[in-house]
């Protein structure tokens, strides 16, 4: 994406424009499910891929309704 900032009439726009990547995740999540014996392992990866430290919560919730939150997070 270019965003270009310059007045109205102004005819030189050197340096009046920047180009950025848009839509790209700073925080990535990666995971598997494991099923054995009526047990399910749920390793979920949490991965800051931005330049600047952050802190994010990471909610696992046992349905796709999100109505019970999972434990031991």
């Amino acid at each position: 994406m270019k965003i270009s900032v310059y007045a109205e009439k102004q005819s030189d726009q050197t340096g009046c424009t920047v180009t950025d990547m848009a839509g790209l995740s700073d925080i990535q999540v990666t995971g598997k499910v494991e099923e054995s014996s009526g047990d399910v392992t749920v390793t979920a990866v949490l991965e800051n891929n931005s330049p600047m430290d952050a802190k994010t919560i990471l909610h696992l919730y046992n349905d796709e309704k999100e109505t019970t939150e999972l434990a031991g997070l």
